[in-house]
């Protein structure tokens, strides 16, 4: 998860890896993942989403072991 205190517009254009946690019936996966963020969702009704390499879109408070670089 990432922290709570981080400035999400400050994650754009910034080489970033995190692991994504996918559940399905009684299969786990954990999926790694690393690039540039390219795109930000900010919403008033949702949570903060970013995009890395012009790719799917993932929330913020979602992704586990989230770094920057």
């Amino acid at each position: 998860m990432t922290a709570s205190h981080t400035n999400v517009l400050e994650l754009l254009g910034k080489q970033v890896s995190f692991t994504r946690k996918l559940e399905s019936g009684l299969h786990v996966l954990f999926l790694n993942y690393s690039g540039t963020v390219t795109e930000i969702v900010i919403s008033l009704t949702s949570e903060p989403q970013i995009s890395i390499d012009h790719g799917e879109f993932f929330i913020l408070s979602e992704l586990l072991k989230f770094k920057t670089f």
